[in-house]
């Protein structure tokens, strides 16, 4: 999930670097979040996106990224 606000937010105040990382949710469930992050001139995290998968995969990892480059693709730095 990558919500536009976000996107825009990544875009027109953070440093050009994404941070992302993996954490487990307990619980009837048992997934696994993937999260992406950015940092902005204050040093304030941003969240991008995120995803909730069965297991940390390859795979899993390959589908996150290649969504997330997809969504932020689209987007230019304001001049």
């Amino acid at each position: 999930m990558c919500f536009e606000a976000c996107k825009a937010a990544f875009v027109s105040t953070c440093r050009p670097l994404i941070g992302i990382d993996t954490c487990f949710l307990k619980g009837v469930y048992s997934v696994q979040l993937l999260t992406a992050v950015g940092k902005d001139g204050n040093n304030r995290m941003l969240p991008i996106a995120f995803a909730a998968v069965e297991a940390e995969t390859r795979e899993s990892w390959s589908l996150f990224v290649n969504l997330l480059m997809d969504d932020l693709g689209g987007f230019q730095k304001l001049k």
